[in-house]
């Protein structure tokens, strides 16, 4: 019986184990269910705001030759929420060379919901969005890319914008925000609140800016 203590010690570490393995796995499930579940929902609204238009999807680069489960539930969701017409093209944008030899080099809000936003080579994007010239319709998985001002396809009337629980403070302020809607740099935003999923477009820009900043990263 002198090994009684230790064996109770076993079972309940063991049980502790199980017990947060499972929780574990049932939160992580809830959050790719939930990403699913919003982009599928910006997958329909593209279908019913731009009809007949081909989309790029800017995908996080880090998993372009090993999926997480979490991206590809973007993916899949939005495609899931598209016209079968549509043709999707998935991009990779290249990553800054600065972060590439030191990460730590590249100073990161520690409050973004998109680091990816200031790790993009932003200019290198016109390039890859160029490549497929009957896409115009640019969703965005990893926020609005830090300089997005200087690029081609943000100055053009050809493409319509689209992003996904995108950090504002990329852009500078509440003004550059609600211009980007109104100018229609930026055409549609999804993101989760309150357990729902919302639309933001120009209509309804300037009372989420002056009521719930905070969804925009303000």
């Amino acid at each position: 019986m002198r090994n009684r203590p230790y064996i109770i010690f076993t079972i309940s570490v063991i049980c502790i184990i199980f017990i947060y393995s499972f929780l574990f796995k049932d939160s992580r499930s809830g959050a790719l269910s939930k990403r699913q579940n919003l982009t599928y929902v910006l997958g329909t609204e593209i279908s019913k705001r731009f009809p007949n238009k081909n989309v790029i999807i800017l995908a996080n680069p880090f998993k372009r030759h090993s999926h997480s489960d979490f991206d590809l539930k973007g993916i899949t969701g939005l495609k899931d929420g598209l016209e079968d017409s549509t043709k999707v093209q998935v991009v990779y944008p290249k990553i800054i060379e600065q972060y590439k030899a030191n990460p730590g080099a590249v100073p990161l809000p520690i409050d973004t919901k998109t680091p990816l936003s200031f790790m993009i080579n932003t200019l290198a994007l016109d390039d890859a969005i160029g490549k497929y010239q009957d896409h115009s319709v640019i969703v965005s998985l990893i926020g609005i890319p830090f300089g997005v001002q200087k690029t081609k396809f943000w100055n053009s009337n050809f493409y319509k914008l689209v992003l996904i629980e995108p950090d504002f403070r990329v852009l500078g302020n509440l003004d550059n925000a609600k211009n980007a809607f109104y100018t229609d740099k930026i055409s549609l935003v999804c993101l989760h609140n309150d357990q729902k999923v919302n639309i933001i477009d120009k209509s309804n820009i300037i009372n989420i800016l002056n009521n719930k900043k905070y969804m925009l990263g303000f």
